[in-house]
């Protein structure tokens, strides 16, 4: 096919137009065009040619452009390096080809013709004269749009091989015929050239030539072109423009002109209804004006250029031809940006050429793109890549071919991406994902694929859920399509993303990732092993379980230096203290702060939190830790010298579960702990790699450590120092609860097991309560080897007896120095638990231990731990005592005992007294110390204390015979007694008697086994109430009372009255008579025909005193108490104060006058029956 070949040359002339001033002319270009070529353009065969390039670059394969959230513009250009549209200039070009030679506008306008003829013709002249014909019987010609004068020149080629006498033969037959005719000789080695005669290509590079032309014809050619544009062409073109502007300016310009244009211009004439290119002939004005403008244009008279297209532009629009009224607007706004005019002048003329083309009809739309295309180039040549984008989508919004349209968006997509300033990632994925769309309505489906792969990422790391799940569902079925296994399955698994779908959605995703992974290899399984995004595992945030020469138990909480600073200070050695740190133990170096060391055959466990976002369940068959081992000859080992076991996962819908991974190094060497893998559904292997973020250690220098590790704590370092065997010390509380009671003593042994491979020695350990008491009666240590055998330590027993001390609130406790546990050896120990106090208990221990062949690096190891209890109480004691005028040497007191706990037999056994100087004894036949106190129930009973004689204990009082003495009710006296120094040592509360005492205590619990304890009544109520003293004390009852049926409710209340006199008294009670209280006196009562009082009614006027107002004179013994009941009626459930009452008395048998005295008030409670 005869191509079009275009010629640039360097002219560098100076020109005038219509001006007064001349400008300098660099560069013409002219385009050499095969007459028969001159066609008009044909929309059909446009859109064939365009999709058969759009479907061969499909063929051929593009790269995909991956950006991704937060990248810069530098970024963003080096991603484009590649460019993902290699074939879009040649769209381009291929677009602007097909539509040249357009009737409504000049651009492409004849300027020379040029004559081939060969000297080897047999007639030449002949030739050239068909030539002629071929030229006047072509659609230009006999559409008028050949230009009067246009320069006519002939090309003579000849074989160099051949006579000289043919050329100068042929020359003057060719002058004889056409004396104006230009010639030029292009002499060509035919024989060199071959059979197929190959044409040289006109180019700027005056070395190229097709087939073997010699470089010396090229040049012969281009000179003479360039000749001929200076000294032809370029006159003949300011001829011509002077030329038209005269006639123009003669017709259209001036007033007079102008008017007569309107008023013509605006009458209804016939020809308005013709088409545009029968209305503009080529003898029109507008065609001499679109000529002059083009004409302006070509010369690179921009402002000429510009003037024309704009009065062109007036009669196209008054004339209402909107298609040449485009062609004028778009020509303008080259004009107008070639002259560097404002912007926004260039923008509103395409604007307007856009507008007039989809006005014009449908068959006019692939000009709309031709001018979308030159203006989106030319705004991003100057910078504007953000309005080259817009552009593009204004093009790709008027065209209706979608193949076209996809091209034209994907061009877009990346300008918006390419953007200077910053990326606009959400337009470029709105605009790829749309050009997609068109590609697959267009049957492009690789364009398609490759434009939704482009943005997968972004989707990946985005929170657009729905257009997330729609290009993924495209992507895998196009894959699916095109046989792309790996991409089908990659975007299947994004599927399963999509935590918004349904369940039946999301069980529908899975079945169809598993029937695309069942087809993939291996190496694409290895591939898609990072890519795997279910479930979600928090990389960031990891808690590191690991043994060094601190350790930790795992329910222990990372704490602060300072929590344990005292505990390290009193068990490590001051020699050994002034290398130490809290945390390492040693000097290590900087490498301290970023690695941590740990012992060999020990192992290292990682918290990570695991989600499923999903609301079906998944399974994880083999979850693990991924790492990497170097050992001491620098040899990289994976398997073999690491221990790592696999857990197996289920998560249920919406699950979040944190999962402990293990790891054993089996040997010395450097670990370091890379990320996670785990099977999907025994599927695919995934794989994700730690990111850990923390805060950055206080006192660490920033500038000298690696920025990506110094942030890290211990507990989030995942590189290790593994060291050679040491001991490792794991200590259990055997025998102690979780839950005690208030003052119960607990014991339990102490159970240390060397669980290392090395012996451990110098074992010391402290605690921070006064809760605990060690024993110290064992004295040999009972220790176990193997399967429970036992062996005696060696060395004396003296050397194995337990050594304790206080320091600053810090109870130390040291093993003698001849214990030596070996591997696998146990050790155990007496304590006992006792706590006085309510609520959660938490005591802290440390034990500090050495191994028997020192390490470097390691010195010795603490092991930290903390116990939790719940004290909660058993029962409540209450104590008040009364002054007694029998002796100053004795003290009657009564107390009272409230079971409280569910479930549990409160069994008293023994009171005494802490004073040595005190002994208590029960008064008169009153109940001492019940066998048994159920829940719920109270007991009182009343005792005397008085002063013991020499070598008393001040122990008494007891239930039984047998539990006189505290010390043989146990088998450690010394921890009873320091159990009684140590709640003889609390202070008392101010204001009570200074003589404390203990109630000694059983309880039978179901769940465990007996239980004792030593309980100090903290509530020795010191009152003083004369001679004679009495209590209100209501009956309590479980029943509810309605007021709404029965408007009185009766309660009884009883007064205890007790008398602390040597002597008996007489008394009697009255409820009429209160001083304290205003009442109502007399309330009357109607009995028969007569009204009696009845009742004193109370100031409140919600309850009263019924029933007996005065009770008969009775008579009561010495340090005896007595009951008297009473009756109150309530009038609504509320509380109630109950005051109003007195009591007299006087000796029996005494003429002194009788004592009175008002009884405390108490309260009632009365709840309703709702």
């Amino acid at each position: 096919r005869r191509q079009a070949r275009r010629l640039t040359c360097d002219v560098a002339v100076p020109l005038r137009t219509v001006g007064d001033h001349s400008y300098r002319i660099q560069v013409f270009r002219l385009l050499f065009v095969d007459v028969d070529e001159y066609v008009q353009p044909n929309p059909e065969r446009t859109f064939e040619t365009l999709s058969t390039l759009v479907t061969k670059a499909e063929k051929d394969g593009t790269k995909m452009f991956h950006p991704r959230e937060g990248m810069d513009a530098e970024e963003a250009h080096e991603a484009m390096r590649e460019d993902p549209m290699p074939w879009y200039p040649e769209y381009a070009r291929e677009l602007h080809r097909l539509l040249r030679f357009s009737e409504h506008e000049t651009i492409d306008q004849p300027l020379l013709q040029v004559h081939i003829i060969s000297t080897e013709s047999e007639d030449p002249t002949g030739d050239l004269e068909r030539c002629s014909e071929r030229i006047q019987n072509s659609k230009m010609a006999s559409d008028g749009f050949l230009q009067p004068g246009i320069v006519l020149s002939c090309l003579v080629l000849h074989d160099k091989t051949a006579p000289t006498e043919q050329l100068e033969q042929t020359i003057q037959l060719v002058r004889n015929q056409r004396p104006n005719l230009k010639l030029q000789v292009l002499e060509i080695d035919f024989d060199g050239v071959g059979a197929e005669g190959n044409v040289p290509e006109l180019g700027q590079g005056k070395s190229r030539a097709l087939g073997e032309a010699t470089t010396h014809a090229i040049a012969q050619l281009e000179e003479f072109v360039e000749k001929l544009i200076k000294q032809e062409v370029l006159p003949w073109m300011e001829i011509r423009i002077r030329q038209l502007h005269s006639y123009i300016s003669s017709t259209r310009k001036g007033f007079r002109n102008q008017l007569k244009s309107f008023l013509l211009g605006s009458s209804k004439r016939a020809d308005e209804f013709l088409p545009e290119s029968a209305l503009f002939g080529a003898t029109s004005i507008e065609t001499q004006l679109r000529t002059l403008a083009d004409l302006s244009f070509l010369i690179q008279d921009y402002e000429l250029a510009a003037s024309t297209y704009r009065l062109l532009s007036s009669d196209f629009k008054a004339k209402k031809a909107w298609k040449h009224y485009a062609g004028a607007q778009e020509w303008l706004g080259y004009s107008l940006g070639v002259a560097q005019a404002a912007h926004r002048d260039i923008y509103h003329a395409y604007e307007n050429a856009l507008n007039a083309y989809v006005k014009s009809g449908a068959e006019n739309r692939a000009y709309a793109v031709r001018a979308s295309l030159f203006w989106a180039r030319f705004s991003a040549c100057n910078g504007f890549l953000v309005d080259a984008a817009n552009v593009l989508v204004q093009g790709a919004g008027v065209d209706g071919f979608p193949g076209k349209t996809g091209v034209l968006l994907e061009s877009a997509a990346y300008c918006y991406a390419m953007n200077h300033q910053q990326p606009l990632l959400r337009k470029f994925v709105f605009n790829i994902v749309l050009a997609g769309h068109k590609y697959n309505q267009d049957g492009h489906t690789r364009h398609a694929l490759r434009c939704y792969a482009s943005v997968f990422e972004i989707f990946e790391e985005s929170r657009w859920g729905y257009i997330k799940e729609h290009v993924a569902f495209m992507i895998g079925r196009k894959a699916k399509a095109l046989g792309n296994a790996e991409l089908e399955a990659e975007a299947f698994m994004s599927l399963l993303t999509c935590t918004h779908a349904p369940v039946e959605t999301q069980s529908a995703y899975l079945d169809l990732f598993k029937k695309a992974s069942a087809a993939l290899s291996d190496c694409q399984k290895d591939a898609l092993a990072g890519k795997i995004g279910l479930p979600q595992f928090n990389m960031e945030d990891v808690h590191v379980h690991f043994q060094g020469q601190l350790c930790f138990e795992d329910d222990i909480p990372v704490q602060s230096s300072m929590n344990w600073e005292g505990f390290h200070k009193l068990l490590i050695p001051k020699e050994k203290l002034g290398s130490t740190t809290w945390l390492d133990g040693g000097d290590l170096g900087r490498a301290r702060y970023i690695t941590n060391n740990t012992v060999a055959n020990e192992w290292i466990g990682v918290d990570i939190t695991v989600t499923n976002t999903l609301q079906i369940p998944l399974e994880l068959p083999n979850v693990s830790l991924v790492s990497e081992f170097v050992d001491e000859k620098h040899d990289h080992h994976a398997k073999e010298m690491l221990e790592v076991p696999e857990l197996k996962v289920a998560l249920l819908p919406g699950e979040m579960r944190k999962l402990t991974l293990w790891i054993r190094p089996l040997c010395k060497g450097l670990l370091t702990i890379k990320g996670i893998t785990w099977s999907f559904f025994g599927i695919l292997r995934g794989e994700r790699q730690f990111q850990v973020k923390g805060q950055k250690m206080k006192g660490v220098n920033s500038n000298s450590l690696h920025a990506g590790q110094r942030k890290y704590s211990p507990w989030k370092r995942l590189s290790f120092k593994v060291l050679a065997d040491m001991p490792r010390l794991t200590v259990e509380f055997d025998g102690l609860e979780n839950s005690t009671f208030e003052g119960e003593v607990c014991p339990f042994r102490l159970r240390l097991a060397n669980v290392g491979r090395a012996t451990l020695e110098n074992l010391r350990f402290c605690f921070d309560t006064s809760e605990i008491v060690p024993s110290s009666s064992e004295s040999p240590h009972e220790v176990f080897r193997g399967l429970g055998e036992d062996h005696p330590t060696n060395g004396s027993g003296h050397d194995r007896i337990l050594a304790s001390s206080t320091v600053k609130g810090l109870h130390l406790s040291t093993f003698g120095a001849s214990l030596q546990l070996e591997g696998g050896d146990v050790v155990s120990w007496p304590m006992w638990w006792s706590s006085m106090c309510n609520g959660n208990r938490t005591f802290r221990m440390a034990f500090y231990y050495e191994s028997s062949v020192p390490l470097k690096g390691m010195e010795y190891r603490i092991l930290h731990l903390t116990f939790t209890l719940t004290t909660t109480p058993l029962f409540t004691i209450a104590t008040h005592r009364f002054e007694s005028e029998t002796s100053a040497s004795s003290k009657v007191l009564e107390v009272r005992l409230q079971h409280e706990s569910l479930g549990v037999d409160l069994r008293p056994r023994t009171i005494f007294s802490l004073d040595p100087g005190w002994t208590l004894k029960k008064l008169g036949d009153s109940d001492l110390l019940p066998e048994c106190i159920q829940n719920g129930q109270e007991h009182s009973f009343v005792l005397v204390a008085s002063e013991a004689k020499d070598g008393e204990l001040g122990l008494s009082c007891s239930s039984s015979s047998d539990d006189c003495n505290v010390p043989s009710l146990h088998r450690d006296h010394q921890v009873v007694q320091n159990l009684l120094e140590r709640i003889k040592s609390t202070p008392l509360a101010k204001g009570e008697w200074d003589m404390g005492l203990v109630l000694y205590w059983t309880a039978d619990d179901p769940q465990r086994d007996m239980r004792w304890g030593l309980s100090r009544m903290v509530s020795l109520g010191v009152e003083e109430w004369g001679r004679l003293q009495a209590v209100l004390r209501p009956v309590v009852s479980e029943s509810y009372h309605d007021f709404r049926s029965q408007p009185i409710c009766v309660l009884q209340v009883d007064l205890h009255v007790h008398n602390g006199l040597p002597c008996p008294v007489e008394y009697w009670v009255s409820l009429s008579e209160a001083e304290d209280e205003p009442i109502r006196r007399g309330l009357k009562w109607r009995v028969g025909d007569t009204w009696e009082t009845c009742g004193t009614l109370l100031a409140s006027s919600s309850c009263f005193w019924s029933g007996v107002l005065t009770t008969a004179p009775t008579c009561l013994s010495s340090h005896t108490t007595a009951t008297v009941p009473l009756e109150v009626s309530v009038l609504s459930a509320r509380h109630h104060r109950l005051n109003g009452c007195r009591l007299h008395w006087k000796r029996t048998g005494s003429d002194e006058d009788v004592q009175h005295q008002s009884v405390p008030s108490c309260t009632l409670w009365v709840r309703p029956s709702e």
